[in-house]
C-alpha cells in the first residue's frame, strides 16, 4: 500500500503514507495476500503447492480464523454508517459480507448463544467448543477451506470466481441501499433496523448454502 518501496532488510517505518486512497477492497486484498507473484513465493503462482505449505508464515494464514475490515462513515447513523466487512474464515476461500453494526439478531447459525453468553465464555468456554457440528456456519467454512488447500491451485480459482462476483455486488448495491435505509431512519428507527437485520441476516444464510455446496 505504500508508495514507496522496501526491501526485506530495511528498517520499516511505524507508519507510511499510502500510494493512494485506500479502499476496502484494498485492504480485503491485503488480507488474503499469500505472497504470490513476489520473491517470497514458493508455489511458483499455486502450480507447486499450497501457500499455507511452502510460503511460510503468510498474511492470510493456516492460523487464521476469520477475517474483517471495519467501515466506519460518520455521516451516516452509527448503525448504518458502521459497518464490518466479515469473511468468516479464511478470506481467500470465503467473500467479505457486511454486518451492520445497527442489526438486532445475530445470522442463523452465525452464534451459539447470546452476546451475553459470548461474554460469559470468552475466558472459559464449554469443552464442546472445538467439536466439528453442521449447526454453526464456522465449521462449514472450515470444511470448504480444507478441501481448496487439498488443490488449492485449482480450487481457490472456483471459490474466487463464485465469491468475487458477489462482493463486486455488495459494493455497488452498498450506496442505494444504505441512502434506503437513512431514508426510513429519519422517520421509523425500528423500521430501518428491522431492514440491517434482514439484509445482514439474508446475506449471511445466502453465503452459508453456497459454502456448504461447495465443500461438497
Amino acid at each position: 500500500l505504500a508508495e514507496k518501496s522496501f526491501d526485506l532488510d530495511d528498517e520499516f517505518p511505524f507508519a507510511f503514507r499510502p500510494k493512494k486512497k485506500v479502499a476496502v477492497q484494498d485492504l480485503m486484498a491485503v488480507l488474503r495476500d499469500h505472497y504470490v507473484g513476489t520473491e517470497l513465493d514458493k508455489t511458483g503462482g499455486y502450480q507447486l503447492g499450497n501457500p499455507y505449505d511452502l510460503n511460510g508464515s503468510t498474511i492470510c494464514a493456516s492460523s487464521t480464523q476469520y477475517g474483517f475490515v471495519a467501515q466506519l462513515r460518520t455521516w451516516l447513523p452509527v448503525e448504518i454508517g458502521t459497518v464490518i466487512w466479515l469473511a468468516q474464515y479464511r478470506p481467500d476461500s470465503q467473500p467479505f459480507i457486511p454486518w451492520y453494526l445497527g442489526i438486532k439478531a445475530i445470522p442463523p447459525g452465525c452464534a451459539y448463544g447470546d452476546y451475553q453468553s459470548a461474554l460469559d465464555q470468552h475466558f472459559d468456554p464449554p469443552k464442546n467448543i472445538h467439536e466439528r457440528t453442521d449447526i454453526h456456519a464456522y465449521w462449514a467454512c472450515v470444511n470448504l477451506a480444507e478441501k481448496v488447500d487439498g488443490n488449492y491451485g485449482v480450487l481457490i480459482q472456483k471459490a474466487r470466481a463464485q465469491w468475487d462476483p458477489i462482493e463486486k455486488r455488495l459494493f455497488s448495491d452498498q450506496k442505494g441501499f444504505e441512502k434506503k435505509v437513512a431514508g426510513i431512519y429519519k422517520t421509523d428507527r425500528e423500521d430501518a433496523i428491522d431492514l440491517l437485520t434482514e439484509y445482514t441476516n439474508g446475506w449471511a444464510e445466502k453465503i452459508l448454502k453456497m459454502t456448504k455446496k461447495l465443500e461438497q
